[in-house]
């Protein structure tokens, strides 16, 4: 592995042990920080095929990329959890200290006819107290707590990108803010969550999610507006998706739209709370180092 892009992975296996309680030795850290330096990072620029989700990603010259079972094993120790469910892909910005997660989910065709009725105020109050519940696992496991602080970006529909756009702030229990933002681009056998993390004063609201999804591109037949008639169709709509997404929580749905639900409520739950840990401390080291 090129000097260069071992450091970058070894700041990265770094930076999640800057929580105090974790209550790892120095050798248990070191092992660690072998096993994320033995993943197949790749320098850019160069263009990625997201595995499973039949889409591309043009991969920027300071960007370092992981997909498949590396991305999920990079965000697995980056978590701390015992296994990250799942991730197509995983971007790493060293230079301008954001990280990029992909994930696709070909749960079919989402109509998007519902999205009148996503009540934003609701998702505001679940989140909450998604996060309130999450904080004693995370207080079990020796991490920081965090808090909703409203939000950054107040969740959209652009019609035209078939993309919901949201962003949501923190403050976590060491008394700093930080941003997770997110965009669920709808495709033709369902959709892929492109999660954006970084400082608070790196997020510019819609025109930072815009420039997070332009690298990502569905193929050719595989777009939201690609659909044919007999394709499969999801048994749940845009907004019933969207508050699950941001909330880990269902508020609606029997028969095979709970089905659905309670299949990926675990892989979302991850989303929308776990996944604020390894954003966190990722930009945070890399912000201190630079």
């Amino acid at each position: 592995m090129h000097t260069s892009v071992r450091r970058a992975v070894i700041i990265v296996a770094l930076l999640f042990w800057t929580a105090p309680a974790l209550g790892l030795n120095n050798d248990a850290i070191r092992r660690m920080e072998a096993e994320v330096a033995a993943l197949p990072w790749e320098m850019g620029p160069a263009v990625q095929t997201v595995p499973g989700a039949n889409a591309t990603y043009r991969q920027s010259r300071d960007e370092r990329w992981v997909d498949g079972e590396n991305a999920v094993r990079a965000m697995t120790l980056l978590s701390g959890l015992d296994k990250w469910e799942s991730a197509n892909a995983l971007a790493l910005d060293i230079y301008d200290q954001t990280v990029i997660v992909i994930e696709h989910l070909d749960v079919g065709y989402i109509d998007d006819e519902d999205w009148r009725e996503f009540d934003a105020e609701m998702v505001l109050d679940l989140t909450t107290s998604s996060l309130e519940e999450a904080n004693e696992e995370r207080q079990r496991r020796g991490y920081t707590t965090s808090q909703a602080a409203g939000f950054a970006l107040r969740p959209a529909y652009d019609e035209e990108e078939h993309a919901v756009y949201w962003a949501m702030r923190y403050l976590n229990s060491e008394g700093n803010y930080f941003i997770a933002a997110y965009v669920l681009k709808l495709s033709r056998d369902g959709f892929t969550q492109i999660v954006w993390g970084g400082p608070v004063n790196r997020f510019q609201g819609r025109q930072t999610l815009d420039a997070a999804l332009a690298p990502f591109r569905y193929n050719e037949g595989a777009a939201y507006q690609d659909f044919q008639e007999g394709d499969a169709v999801a048994a749940l709509g845009l907004a019933a998706l969207s508050t699950r997404l941001m909330t880990g929580r269902s508020v609606r749905g029997g028969g095979r739209a709970g089905a659905v639900l309670g299949l990926f409520g675990v892989l979302f739950k991850y989303f929308s709370v776990f996944l604020l840990a390894p954003i966190y401390f990722l930009w945070r080291l890399l912000f201190r180092r630079r």
